[in-house]
Order: structure tokens, then sequence, then C-alpha cells
């Protein structure tokens, strides 16, 4: 019998064959470090979900890709009702953020905005 019910920060939704586990949102400064203690996050509620309720569970099997998003304000002003895809990332405008699809991409875009800046400043301050 299918349901849906919340577990903890997990949605969960039981179907004639799973149990698909939603974690909506995880905040993190590292996208690694974020994907990580999101994928221990959903372990041990699935351990303690079947510890309460006497199922035995098989591994987590990730079913969609995870997307790393950030506000970011050129986003939000470029166009406020337009949303843009491609197999990378996308631009949400009128969330006013921007997300990617892989980790190395994330991680590259908040090196891009925390610390080029500062070099760009640098190199201003040494001409």
């Amino acid at each position: 019998m299918a349901g849906k019910y919340k577990f903890g920060n997990l949605t969960l939704v039981r179907t004639s064959r799973s149990i698909i586990a939603y974690l909506p949102s995880f905040y993190g400064e590292n996208p690694w470090r974020a994907l990580l203690e999101a994928h221990l996050y959903v372990l041990a509620a699935m351990q303690e979900f079947q510890e309460r309720y006497g199922w035995v569970l098989g591994a987590p099997v990730l079913n969609t890709k995870p997307s790393f998003e950030f506000a970011d304000p050129f986003v939000r002003e470029a166009g406020k009702v337009s949303r843009v895809g491609c197999s990378r990332g996308f631009v949400d405008a009128s969330r006013g953020e921007i997300g990617f699809l892989d980790p190395e991409l994330a991680e590259a875009y908040i090196r891009m905005v925390t610390e080029v800046p500062e070099k760009v400043e640098l190199l201003r301050e040494s001409v």
C-alpha cells in the first residue's frame, strides 16, 4: 500500500516495492561535504526507521542527481520568470538561484565568487 510519511527532515514515500526518501534541502559550505552529510543523514534515518518499525531495508540507491543551488543576485535581476537548464546545471530566475548538478562545478562557482574578487582587488592594488 502506497503512503507518504514525514520522518525527521525526510519525506518517505512507500510504494509496493520500495521506500523512497526525499531530502528536500541540506545546507553546507562545501558541496562535497554537504553531499556526504546528506548521505549520512539518510543512512542514520534508515537505521532509526529499521529499528523503530522492525523492517530490513536494502542499501540506498541515489535515484536523482543532487543539485547544488546558490542564491545569485545577477540571476535574480536578469529575468524574473525564466528557468534555463542543461545537463550540467540550471538557472532559475524566478527564485534567483543558479544550480549545478556536479559538485566540482559547484565548488568552482564557490571559489569564483569568494576568491576571484579578492585576487582582482590585490592585482588592482599592485598595479
